[in-house]
């Protein structure tokens, strides 16, 4: 089974819980207007649905446990189309939980110069190289990382660069207080 980028996000940052207890990842694939590679493409256009199909199939290929097939149909992909960058995004996540990190880097990086930097795969990308540099102990890199993906409005960057901020967690910690005050109706002044 194939999880999100907020799955793995999330049991990178909660190595606690089991991993899966998060959100599963939908299978159709979003955003594609906004992806480098499908630009010169219109809209009806039959090539960019057969691309489209193609990742799908990989992606439900992943989601029925079968990760070396749904690895080869995104090597398929990549081979045919090389600048486009949600396949390598999709690919990294395969890798991740095939346990090759380094290749799930390098296919993130791919993703993130692909896109430069923009648009919503990069900022997928962005917030899974963040959780892999976590992972490997450079908290520098991945609060940068999580940085540019909130930047680009992906919410889970959003919500873990929050989480991570000491201020922000102080207020939100002082605004559960005086919420908890207002609904029990206490007094928040003396």
């Amino acid at each position: 089974m194939l999880y999100s980028d907020e799955a793995i996000v999330h049991a990178i940052t909660n190595p606690n819980e089991p991993f899966g207890s998060s959100i599963r990842l939908d299978s159709e694939v979003k955003n594609y207007k906004s992806c480098s590679f499908c630009k010169p493409f219109n809209e009806g256009d039959e090539r960019l649905f057969e691309l489209l199909n193609r990742e799908r199939e990989a992606i439900k290929q992943a989601e029925e446990g079968q990760l070396n097939d749904a690895l080869k149909t995104l090597n398929d992909i990549i081979c045919d189309h090389k600048d486009y960058a949600s396949a390598y995004n999709n690919r990294a996540q395969i890798k991740q939980l095939l346990q090759d990190r380094e290749g799930a880097l390098e296919d993130l990086n791919c993703a993130i110069g692909i896109s430069k930097g923009k648009g919503a795969v990069a900022a997928l990308a962005l917030t899974q190289r963040g959780c892999l540099h976590r992972f490997e102990g450079h908290d520098d890199l991945f609060l940068k990382d999580l940085e540019e993906a909130a930047a680009l409005g992906n919410p889970i960057a959003k919500k873990l660069v929050v989480q991570l901020n000491p201020y922000a967690a102080l207020c939100n910690d002082m605004l559960t207080v005086m919420l908890q005050k207002c609904v029990d109706g206490e007094q928040m002044y003396s």
